[in-house]
């Protein structure tokens, strides 16, 4: 948790200091969420008991923004539609309910390696999934829809829409491995698959962030 923390810190400080312009701010927004969550988690696991629901919930926050922060790059990366703004309002939401709603969210369970989150509220569980998982498909999608159909793309761009969809399915694959195989991790979905996404990190860092920035300086991407 905490090797990983400093690792997308590091990624994230990078990314910042050597890149400018829309895509380079949203992918420093995206590493920094995912370096506070495993923050949070290691609080969940070393901290004060008392504390243990308020870390669970500060790292819920940061996560729900992930696939909103996706959809949106894979958006500047080929068009942004206007599901980016649902995207965010939904992250929004839930963020305000995670804290408002008691049933939203249970203290974090703390297995070594990760925790286990539980949501006692079935209805909200379920709703949270449907948002999570869908926009990380629609990103996939968005990506793999214009490295087919857009013909004047180019070299820079395409490989930067290629690594960012290998960037998903490095953690979605073993993840879904994972709940296939343990249907008992299911619950640690969250923190598992923030886990696997160390990997997306490096790819958005080293790989989508360099290819595209000067693919798409003097085009359509606001400085």
């Amino acid at each position: 948790m905490l090797g990983t923390f400093v690792i997308e810190t590091i990624l994230g400080l990078h990314v910042m200091l050597t890149r400018k312009g829309i895509i380079a701010r949203l992918s420093v927004v995206l590493l920094f969420c995912l370096a506070a969550f495993q923050l949070c988690e290691y609080f969940v696991c070393v901290g004060s008991p008392t504390f243990r629901l308020d870390w669970t919930r500060f790292g819920l926050v940061c996560i729900s923004f992930l696939p909103a922060l996706g959809v949106d790059l894979a958006g500047l990366l080929t068009r942004r539609t206007w599901l980016v703004f649902v995207g965010y309002a939904a992250a929004l939401a839930f963020s305000v309910t995670f804290f408002l709603l008691p049933s939203a969210s249970a203290a974090g369970s703390c297995l070594g390696n990760y925790i286990l989150i539980a949501m006692p509220n079935s209805r909200f569980s379920e709703l949270y999934m449907w948002y999570y998982f869908g926009f990380i498909v629609l990103g996939m999608s968005q990506l793999i829809w214009g490295m087919i159909y857009d013909k004047q793309i180019s070299r820079p761009l395409y490989w930067a829409r290629l690594w960012f969809v290998i960037g998903y399915l490095s953690f979605t694959v073993p993840m879904a491995v994972v709940a296939f195989m343990s249907p008992s991790a299911r619950a640690g979905t969250p923190s598992l698959m923030c886990g696997f996404a160390l990997s997306l990190a490096v790819i958005v860092a080293l790989r989508v962030v360099p290819l595209s920035v000067p693919a798409l300086v003097g085009s359509q991407q606001p400085t």
